[in-house]
């Protein structure tokens, strides 16, 4: 019992230090996204990051990371002018269910 009880401190520790993680990671994303709406290629490549990035984590953090996508397209939409730029992006965000 002592031994399960260490090993589930533990395995909870490292999920909050995960947790920490993830979130530091999502307010970078937040902040490429704000100052990086108006460049297509910055968009772009942040809508492809985002989706590789849900693929490989639990639900719940894809879940957050979905609702990035969706802010970051939607920061785009305000700030890009030319419709074949706009549609780079829309195309780019699989996360956003390609609104």
């Amino acid at each position: 019992e002592v031994l399960q009880l260490a090993e589930d401190t533990l395995d909870d520790g490292q999920r909050m230090l995960e947790e920490k993680q993830f979130d530091q990671a999502l307010a970078a994303f937040e902040q490429i996204a704000r100052d990086g709406a108006g460049f297509v290629e910055v968009a772009v490549h942040l809508q492809q990051a985002l989706s590789a990035i849900a693929c490989c984590v639990p639900a719940v953090w894809a879940h957050a990371l979905r609702a990035q996508s969706a802010r970051a397209l939607e920061r785009s939409r305000e700030a890009l002018d030319h419709p074949y730029d706009l549609g780079r992006v829309e195309a780019a965000a699989h996360l956003a269910g390609k609104h």
